[in-house]
């Protein structure tokens, strides 16, 4: 028994299929949609570790082709395609993270001035996968990489927002700020500062 729980716990498919299952029973969904709703969030998951498999081998493919022709050692400088090669060793790592980052997104938008919750599943988890890469290359795993991981996205998930929103206003609610995890990188605040001079000029 403990074996087997073992088992569907090191998984992260079957992990994020039971936070979307709790997720759905808090809100007091109908039994349909709590069965529909965790089996989606299953099954996508799957898929997506299906597909990062072909990924895999296309590259692999990819970047035996390209030394054989110039001698030359070509990387993927993508960083969704790397987060997704990756999710066969660090799928676990990278699913809690998402998890606990978006509670602690959760935790600082109720209890602080910064009143925002990142929404953009997607970036979420490119963030946390490449929060568990970065991690592992440290030599940084399991439980210490999940809580540095979650506490570094939690806070950057309220913070890039933040900054994003010192930007003229470009949503048609004031209540309404959009970040990426770029936000607060060299690019995103360099063009928050041209932005400033421009509009101090007008």
């Amino acid at each position: 028994m403990l074996n087997f729980l073992t088992a569907i716990l090191s998984n992260p498919a079957f992990i994020l299929g039971i936070i979307a299952a709790v997720g759905l029973i808090a809100l007091r969904k109908s039994t349909s949609d709590i069965m529909k709703g965790t089996l989606k969030t299953l099954f996508g998951f799957l898929i997506l570790q299906a597909g990062s498999g072909i990924i895999v081998n296309a590259l692999i493919l990819f970047s035996t082709m390209f030394t054989s022709a110039f001698g030359l050692n070509g990387m993927v400088a993508e960083d969704n395609s790397l987060v997704a090669a990756v999710q066969v060793v660090l799928g676990k790592d990278t699913a809690l993270i998402m998890v606990f980052s978006f509670l602690i997104n959760l935790v600082l938008a109720r209890f602080t001035p910064w009143k925002y919750i990142f929404l953009t599943g997607h970036m979420m988890f490119s963030f946390a996968g490449t929060m568990a890469i970065t991690l592992d290359q440290m030599g940084i795993t399991g439980v210490k990489a999940v809580v540095i991981g979650s506490v570094v996205q939690g806070i950057s998930m309220v913070l890039f927002p933040a900054i994003s929103k010192r930007l003229p206003a470009t949503t048609a609610s004031p209540s309404v700020s959009g970040a990426v995890p770029g936000s607060a990188s060299p690019d995103g605040l360099a063009d928050w500062s041209v932005t400033r001079r421009r509009v101090r000029k007008i």
